[in-house]
């Protein structure tokens, strides 16, 4: 019983903060299938750039970071061609968390 008491005050919480809560089943097939395809896709996105670039694999650290900031920039279809981080900043204009890497290396 105490459960539904909280998912309810949850909810109202949520809905008094203008959050939209979305609940999934964690560790399905389905839900399993999309992880590992977004990891897949950051996974060849970072190769790609390693053998693009002729670097050796002592840059693969860098490579998935820059495979998940480029990605993150890309336009999304389910978004509506927006990138994810333009939605991000759609949602919450005063984020400070979301920049551009520094020019300097």
């Amino acid at each position: 019983m105490e459960k539904n008491i909280f998912n309810q005050e949850l909810d109202t919480y949520f809905e008094k903060e203008g959050i939209l809560h979305y609940s999934s089943c964690t560790n399905t097939l389905q839900q399993n299938g999309v992880a590992e395809r977004k990891n897949r896709h950051q996974l060849e996105v970072a190769r790609a750039l390693l053998f693009q670039m002729k670097v050796s694999k002592t840059y693969w650290g860098e490579a998935v970071l820059t495979a998940s900031y480029l990605i993150n920039r890309m336009p999304s279809r389910v978004l509506q061609t927006q990138s994810l981080v333009q939605r991000l900043k759609t949602l919450f204009p005063n984020f400070q968390g979301i920049g551009s890497l520094p020019l300097k290396v």
